[in-house]
């Protein structure tokens, strides 16, 4: 009886080590491409598998002031940095199926609660395109990630003029390398504010426009030229230089000052 159980235990470790080292051999015109043990493989798949899209930001290239922030399987969509609608997606090869499953605030661009869209990844360009219909069509469109090693470049505005009772709105454009306006801020001032803005990547400077009491536009002179990944301040007070025509790139310029405008504004 003994050596019955000596041979059955021996055949059992024969077995437990024929399954472990069992392999599996992947043949082209009867040679070993490649071969793995068994034991070690899950799954075997016949496509590229892509695990998800890259962490990070991603701006619209056509409507900049529109982003998807991914982490994970999850995406958060942004209006000028203020959050707008949350979801989920799932890659399936190329193509991305997304679903909302939250809205902040109230729009069209931007998928409701429930609703999904779909579009596809390019893995080695770091981007996506969203090509659903049924939408504002500022939604679609391609969605280029923003490297994180790169610092925001941003400006702080400043508004430190007394206005009375003018309503003053500032229209701060701006501008690539080419003079193009690539993104636009519309701020309501008021005494004391301050606000810090972060810029598209590819601006390099910018222009402000004032509007006042919804019927005179009247541009500061100044054009601020900004810092790639740093800050500059842009201070509108009662002695900024002001005037009724937009100033010009490699111009010089000359105006009156804020107060001067409060003035005859006032008077007319």
């Amino acid at each position: 009886m003994k050596r019955v159980f000596i041979l059955l235990a021996a055949l059992s470790l024969v077995a437990m080590a024929n399954a472990q080292t069992k392999t599996m051999y992947v043949m082209k015109n009867g040679k070993v491409e490649y071969q793995s043990v068994v034991s070690d493989i899950d799954s075997i798949i016949f496509y590229k598998p892509t695990a998800g899209m890259v962490d990070g930001e991603y701006v619209n290239t056509t409507h900049n002031t529109y982003t998807i922030v991914v982490q994970g399987d999850t995406w958060i969509s942004k209006i000028n940095g203020v959050n707008y609608g949350k979801g989920t997606y799932t890659i399936n090869g190329n193509s991305v199926v997304g679903q909302s499953t939250h809205a902040w605030q109230s729009g069209a661009w931007y998928p409701y609660t429930g609703d999904t869209f779909t579009g596809t990844y390019n893995e080695s360009s770091n981007s996506f395109t969203i090509t659903t219909t049924g939408y504002d069509g500022n939604f679609n469109g391609t969605y280029s990630r923003v490297e994180p090693n790169l610092k925001e470049t941003t400006y702080t505005f400043e508004f430190n003029a007394e206005t009375g009772d003018i309503a003053i709105e500032a229209i701060i454009y701006e501008y690539d390398v080419n003079n193009t306006i690539v993104g636009q801020r519309n701020i309501s001032c008021f005494y004391g504010q301050k606000q810090v803005v972060t810029v598209n990547p590819k601006a390099t400077k910018v222009k402000v426009k004032t509007i006042w009491d919804g019927l005179f536009t009247i541009w500061v002179e100044e054009i601020y030229y900004l810092e790639a990944g740093k800050n500059i301040v842009i201070k509108i007070a009662d002695e900024t230089k002001m005037g009724f025509d937009e100033p010009q790139f490699f111009k010089s310029h000359s105006g009156n000052s804020f107060i001067h405008f409060i003035n005859e504004i006032r008077m007319r």
